[in-house]
Order: C-alpha cells, then sequence, then structure tokens
C-alpha cells in the first residue's frame, strides 16, 4: 500500500477498509517497521477518510436536488426540508456512504491511537522496561511449573471463551 495510489472511488476505498484491521494491530517484535509506516498509513487513510466525505456529500447533494425536482414535478409545489431530509436518510446509498464515513474515521482514529501506543513502546523499550511477550507454558520461576493438567484446563476455557465470543458475533 502507497500513498500514491489516491483512493478515490467507493470500491478503492472499501477495498482499503476491508484490509484496514491488518495495519492497526502492532508488530511488538517491530517496532522501528512500525514507526516508519506510521505516518504513511495515517496519510493513507486520512485521504480516504476526505474521498469518501466527498463522495457522500456529492451524493447528498445530487439526491437532494433530485427529490426536489420530483416533488415539484408530482405536486406543483416545493417540498419541506423535513421531507428531503427525510428522504435522503432513507436512500440506501446514503446510508452506505454513511456508514463507510463512520467507519473510515473510526480506522483513522485507531490509527492515531496505534501511533500513542507506539510512542509508549518506544519509550518503554528505551527504558529497559519493555520485554517482547513469553510463552507461559515455558515459565519457571521459584519451583514453580506449570503442568499439563494446568495447560489442557486453560487451553479448554480458551477455547469455550472463543466459541462463546463467536457465538454473540454471529447473533
Amino acid at each position: 500500500m502507497s500513498f500514491d495510489s489516491e483512493p478515490t472511488s467507493k470500491k478503492k476505498i472499501i477495498a482499503l477498509l476491508d484490509n484496514a484491521w491488518d495495519n492497526i494491530s502492532i508488530d511488538v517484535l517491530s517496532l522501528n517497521e512500525e514507526f516508519m509506516r506510521q505516518p504513511n498509513l495515517f496519510a493513507i487513510f486520512m485521504d480516504a477518510e476526505a474521498s469518501i466525505n466527498r463522495l457522500k456529500d456529492m451524493y447528498e447533494s445530487n439526491l437532494n436536488s433530485k427529490i426536489r425536482e420530483e416533488y415539484v414535478d408530482k405536486n406543483s409545489k416545493s417540498p419541506s426540508e423535513a421531507y428531503v431530509e427525510k428522504q435522503i436518510k432513507l436512500d440506501k446509498e446514503y446510508i452506505e456512504l454513511s456508514y463507510l464515513c463512520a467507519k473510515t474515521a473510526g480506522i483513522v482514529k485507531s490509527i492515531d491511537n496505534k501511533k500513542r501506543s507506539l510512542e509508549v513502546l518506544s519509550d518503554r523499550e528505551g527504558k529497559g522496561l519493555f520485554s517482547a511477550p513469553k510463552d507461559m507454558r515455558n515459565y519457571q520461576s521459584n519451583n514453580w511449573r506449570v503442568d499439563e493438567e494446568t495447560i489442557k484446563k486453560t487451553d479448554l476455557q480458551q477455547k469455550k471463551n472463543l466459541s462463546k465470543y463467536k457465538r454473540i458475533r454471529n447473533n
């Protein structure tokens, strides 16, 4: 993904948003690369946000004119503002564009939060307070050791939690 490919069409923006979640997560083992990608990611998604907002505004303007013209043709008088607003908000394309605007804004905010998280992680690493995640199964300290039964119970509980999460998400 590069900043050169300006996302101006709705299809390009949808494709960009579908892959956005990969760009929000942080690979703690490569903080330098994450830092170097951050400004480019922010620029790409800010551009996508501006583009989708522009598309929504243009669509709303055209739809507004169309609704007014159709109403005048049928009734020989101007429609009320409330009627026009209601018709716009009921339009399927307008609803989809509004959703894409909100989703893009959320992703931009997430990328900004990622920047703050990277700053904290970098600061902690510089102070020697940061360490990469460790596998608890290999953890041994003060003669304490995780036995196979505990591992099986933990794995079973994680599977139950995952299936519960999937059921909730699918409903």
